[in-house]
Formats: C-alpha cells, structure tokens, sequence
C-alpha cells in the first residue's frame, strides 16, 4: 500500500508540468493492480512463477476509453516495454483473450478481475479517469509524433516514479535525503553563466580563427532562435562547431523568452554521446 501511495504522489507531481496530473495518478495507482491476484501472492511465497501482474491494470485503464489509452500502454509499458499506440495492442489487454492464452506464456495473477479490484478497494485505493488525456486517440494518424511522444511523457512520469518509490523502499530514502525535491531552475542566472564560461573559452582557445568565427555565428544564431515561438527547431552542423554549448544556450534563451517553461531534458540515443554531454553541461 505504500509503495502504490508514493508512486501515486511521485507520479502525480511529475505530471503537473505536463497538465497531465489526474491521468499520471490514474496510470500509477493502476500500475500493480495485478499484485492483488491470489498468484501474485502466491509467487511472493515461491509456490507460483510465470505471473503477470500488470495487464490486470492496462485493462482497467482501457475500459475507461481515450482517456484511459494512454494510462493503459503506461501500465502495460513499465514491465514490458511500451507498445503501439493501435487498436490491435488495446485489444490485446483484453482479460478474457490473456486467460486462454498469453503471448508471453505467463499466467494472470487471478481468473477473478472483479476480486483483483475488490481487495484493492478495501485498503482504500480508487481511481477515476481522468477528465481528458494528453494521448488525443482521433488525431493519432494526423499527428503519430506529438501523440507518441505524450504517450512517452506519460510513461516516463509513471517509470520514474515506480524507480524512486522502489529505491526508498529498499534503502530508506525520503524526499530529504539524496531524492530531493529539484530546484527550480533560474534560467537568467544560468544564461549568465553559462555566456561567462563561453567567453573563457574563447579567449583560451587555440583553434584557428576560422573555427572561432564558425562556433561563434552559430551562436548567434541560436541565440536569436531562441526567441522564436514554442514549436519545433532543427540544428545542423559540423563535428567541433559547439552544438552542444549553442543548444544549452538556445535552450536557456528559449526558457527565458517563455518563463513559464520550468525544464530543459535532453534525450540522447547513446551512452557515450550522453556522458559526453552530461560532461559539458555540467562544466559550463
């Protein structure tokens, strides 16, 4: 029960910034609903392997309609893996096709849906659909890569919740200790500095004249970018150019021309590159 407390809680703030609050509570108290199956309980005392215990909550969010589709894929994607958005991966949540046969050979934590949510009720647990859904089901076709990538924010808040909650059961953590609540960013102040430590890197530099006259134009230029709209921005150029100080300084630019804007995430596909990255940004 507490587990499922913290997740709601942790799942909950990390919605906020997305408007999507109500429907990351919805996917994190739904998330183990599986766990209140008789064999769930039963593989906790080693007498029962193989159990599934995350469909029994992708279905209870599907039931609930587009404003449950997004949850559903959430709570199915935390242990398997995010699937696709249509309407053959919905309909394989469904209960009673999982009883007759499972894709991955596993058995549901119980035959009884309806006792899974009895017992999760008796010990206080309730959910309600959210109002509306960040995941838009009719426009899918029309726009795959904003309703992918909501679906992706949705599951990433519940992930990353069941991570923290999981972490503090089994080392004692609290939001007091080494999973503090983050600070907000300034992004003024950071701009600031981050142009200071631009400056010293051109005057330490030993690149030619010409590389400096390059780094430099493309700063600029990200610069005045980021005092564009909200929408979606491309940057191309060379290896060596200094991509990764101008998207920094495009996107603090950016944060600042929009204040209501309160993070900068950056998503990378490798762990090199990552580290690379995380290595410049965090000497800036």
């Amino acid at each position: 029960m507490q587990h499922l407390t913290w997740v709601a809680d942790l799942a909950a703030r990390n919605g906020r910034s997305l408007g999507a609050e109500d429907e990351c509570r919805f996917a994190a108290v739904l998330h183990d609903l599986g766990k209140y199956g008789t064999r769930f309980q039963g593989r906790l005392h080693g007498t029962e392997s193989r159990v599934d215990h995350w469909s029994a909550g992708a279905f209870e969010a599907a039931m609930a309609g587009p404003r449950g589709f997004a949850a559903a894929l959430a709570v199915q994607g935390h242990h398997i893996g995010l699937q696709r958005g249509d309407m053959d991966s919905l309909a394989a949540l469904n209960i009673a096709n999982l009883l007759r046969s499972h894709p991955l050979g596993c058995r549901l934590s119980d035959d009884d849906h309806q006792a899974i949510k009895n017992r999760a009720r008796s010990e206080g647990f309730s959910w309600e659909a959210p109002a509306e859904s960040c995941f838009d089901w009719a426009i899918r076709g029309q726009d795959p890569v904003g309703q992918m990538l909501a679906v992706r924010m949705l599951f990433s808040a519940l992930v990353d919740a069941d991570f923290i909650a999981t972490e503090r059961h089994f080392e004692g953590l609290s939001t007091s200790n080494r999973r503090r609540n983050p600070v907000a960013m300034d992004a003024t102040a950071a701009h600031a500095s981050l142009r200071a430590h631009i400056a010293q890197l051109s005057a330490t530099s030993t690149s030619a004249s010409e590389t400096n006259e390059v780094r430099r134009a493309l700063l600029e230029t990200c610069l005045q970018a980021g005092h564009g709209p909200q929408g979606l921005f491309t940057l191309n150029a060379p290896t060596g150019s200094g991509k990764t100080v101008a998207m920094l300084a495009w996107a603090l630019e950016h944060c600042r021309a929009h204040p209501h804007l309160s993070r900068i995430i950056v998503v990378l596909p490798y762990l090199t590159i990552m580290e690379q990255t995380a290595s410049v940004v965090s000497n800036k």
